[in-house]
């Protein structure tokens, strides 16, 4: 991940005592598929992304425990169990987990051109509603399934 972001344990916590982090991913053509458990860190995007290149992808988080933290130039969030949002690796930004434990799928830029503005406007919010919730069963169901089809493999 060092060539999108600079990870290290929160402050106060040696870099020699590292930090666990446990997880699964799955790339599906064109969207990246993570789920796991990550103990306290900070993060922040790297300074020159990937030799300088654009990274044209979006994240977006479905928290089932813990905490996360980021702030960008003209927003912060403050997420928790339950919580789902979307983040911009285009955009400068710094935050934290604790204890997270959650999903994260990476959607590039090249294969959501249609709805950019939209999931621009939808970055560093909390977002909700009905849709929102439906997605989220969604995306349990898919790391079910992901689970369940790697293990017969």
């Amino acid at each position: 991940m060092a060539s999108l972001i600079d990870v290290a344990p929160p402050e106060g916590h040696s870099p020699a005592q590292g930090f666990e982090v446990e997880y699964l991913t799955c790339n599906m053509a064109d969207v990246v598929f993570t789920s796991g458990r990550f103990a306290d860190q900070t993060f922040a995007r790297a300074a020159e992304p990937s030799q300088g290149a654009p990274v044209d992808i979006w994240w977006l988080f479905r928290v089932r425990s813990g905490e996360a933290r980021f702030e960008t130039a003209e927003r912060r969030l403050h997420a928790g169990p339950g919580a789902m949002f979307l983040i911009s690796l285009d955009d400068d930004f710094r935050g934290s987990i604790t204890n997270y434990d959650g999903l994260v799928l990476a959607l590039p830029r090249r294969s959501f051109a249609d709805v950019a503005d939209q999931l621009n406007d939808a970055c560093n919010i909390l977002l909700s509603g009905n849709l929102i919730e439906l997605l989220a069963d969604y995306l349990d169901r898919l790391e079910t399934r992901i689970i369940l089809m790697s293990r017969r493999s």
